[in-house]
């Protein structure tokens, strides 16, 4: 049997020799791509093919970091190259390993063959405050894992046949395969083997893995939401993290479920004779998450440089900045900056297009949560090229809300010095958008009971907390037309996790919405026809 790893890197000087120097005992050869790392992995990994391991180092600095793509087209480049029996897609917290006393090479051996797919469990570790801090070893020093794994993702194993029979397309994450019929194949969950996984390992590395991993995540044509915004936004103020902040990422990763209780377990990674080694070229405190977030912009920067200079040779005449028709939206909707609340320029845009393209006059839209009237304005802006069109505002105007925001409120409340109702009626008044508008004094759990319009586009903006936003989505969500759209805000917010948890429990693997997309802290789905 022949059994290669395919693996994609990206500054990960803390734990790439780790990854490199354990496989290499199980794997007859592993190939990995760099993304452009900036950090020294590049420099270690070639120390490694200087001591004559089968690795086989190749490059691409694309910023989208399209982990799919690329993935895919080193399965079939492997398979050209080294024909592998098998190709094992790997990330480089991932270490493959059997339950005690079994070896992990002959337990794949005694399991694996050409005629199914094979996949494996995650077993997430977390780091803790029992952690020796000097040792350099991720495997040797982190030694807790979560006692029931919570989340079921499986990372799949190819053979070699399935592979070149059928054109397949590995998924994001590595998870599973597209391109092999469902009833053509069987599905084989590998037993008594697993894969450590340790995506959680320093301040530093977390610093680096979500400030540029994010970015990352933008430079794609569809953003994957998880929590690598919120843990972003977090960062970008500057917060420091401590000890426990980490151990509560690595509990909670992958588990869209924030509040369920998490119970560690003591269970160091046993390394056999073979995998034992010794760290020549890890250096302790090496990741420069501020260098890494640096030489990352100043990539993006040059491509898209480049891509003007590019566009400027092929037509002189193009028009460059392909937003001149957002700039169009903007100055129709510029006067919403004058209303107080939260909604950024991209935000605005994008819900105003949304409104744009529903097509017919006669279209309804439901804004629960309206504040002051700041996305009410965006709304009825671009309800005005519908005939018909009409806004139902949904609001108590009492300023209520989730515990972190409910402060807030009451600070604006205090300061106005009027009703919230008034103010919001006379903001929409002034700007000449109020006939347009259906306002409805009220809870949204109350209203509901009595609401009955089918629903073009629901934008849920209320309370954010998890109970109150599943209950606005779970209320709401079913007048929705086919078609018709959803819209979260706050999703990506750092002071709660509301709307982001409902949106990935409740939209993101749900096959009733499709055309999933995320503008800054808006997600944005249609319900399926």
């Amino acid at each position: 049997m022949k059994l290669f790893s395919i693996t994609m890197v990206k500054n990960e000087i803390d734990i790439i020799e780790t990854f490199i120097r354990y496989h290499i005992s199980i794997l007859d050869g592993m190939v990995i791509l760099d993304n452009g790392s900036t950090d020294g992995t590049v420099e270690i990994i070639n120390n490694l093919i200087k001591e004559g391991l089968p690795i086989y180092l190749i490059f691409d600095d694309n910023p989208s970091y399209d982990q799919s793509a690329i993935t895919t087209s080193m399965l079939y480049t492997s398979l050209r190259q080294f024909r592998p029996d098998y190709v094992l897609p790997l990330d480089v917290d991932e270490f493959l390993v059997a339950d005690p006393g079994k070896p992990v090479r002959s337990m794949l051996e005694k399991q694996l063959h050409q005629d199914a797919l094979f996949f494996l469990n995650w077993i997430t570790y977390i780091p803790t405050e029992k952690d020796d801090t000097d040792e350099l070893n991720p495997l040797k020093r982190i030694i807790h894992r979560r006692v029931v794994q919570h989340n079921y993702d499986e990372k799949v194993i190819i053979p070699a046949s399935i592979a070149l029979k059928h054109h397949i397309t590995i998924r994001q994450g590595n998870h599973d395969v597209d391109g092999v019929p469902a009833e053509s194949i069987n599905r084989v969950n590998l037993k008594n083997l697993n894969l450590a996984h340790i995506p959680i390992r320093s301040e530093a590395q977390v610093k680096s893995k979500y400030l540029v991993g994010w970015l990352a995540n933008l430079a794609r044509d569809k953003q994957v939401l998880f929590d690598w915004y919120y843990y972003y936004n977090i960062l970008k103020e500057e917060k420091k993290l401590t000890n426990n902040d980490l151990k509560e990422m690595a509990l909670r990763y992958d588990i869209p479920n924030k509040r369920i209780n998490i119970d560690l377990i003591r269970d160091p990674i046993r390394l056999s004779k073979v995998q034992e080694f010794e760290l020549k070229y890890t250096r302790k405190d090496n990741t420069q998450y501020f260098k890494n977030v640096l030489n990352y912009t100043e990539t993006l920067a040059r491509k898209y440089s480049n891509l003007l200079k590019q566009t400027i040779k092929n037509d002189k005449k193009t028009v460059i900045d392909n937003s001149y028709g957002d700039q169009m939206i903007l100055q129709i909707i510029k006067d919403y900056l004058l209303i107080d609340g939260w909604l950024s320029v991209q935000e605005a845009v994008a819900l105003y297009k949304l409104i744009q393209s529903v097509k017919g006059d006669s279209i309804t839209v439901c804004e629960i949560g309206s504040w002051l009237g700041k996305s009410s304005y965006i709304f009825a802006r671009a309800l005005e090229t519908h005939r018909n069109g009409q806004l139902f505002c949904i609001d108590p105007f009492d300023a209520s809300g989730d515990n972190s925001s409910k402060k807030i409120y009451q600070h604006t409340k205090k300061e106005l010095r009027i009703p919230l109702l008034k103010k919001f009626t006379e903001n929409m008044h002034k700007l000449g958008v109020l006939k347009q508008i259906k306002i409805v004094q009220g809870y949204s759990y109350e209203v509901i009971k009595k609401f009955n319009e089918p629903i073009d586009v629901l934008f849920i903006d209320g309370n954010h907390d998890y109970d109150s936003v599943l209950r606005d989505y779970k209320d709401w969500s079913k007048l929705v037309k086919k078609g018709g759209f959803i819209a979260f805000h706050d999703v990506g917010s750092s002071h709660t996790t509301g709307p982001k948890e409902v949106v990935e429990l409740e939209i993101v693997r749900n096959p009733i919405w499709v055309n999933q997309q995320l503008i800054d802290e808006l997600y944005i789905a249609q319900k399926r026809d």
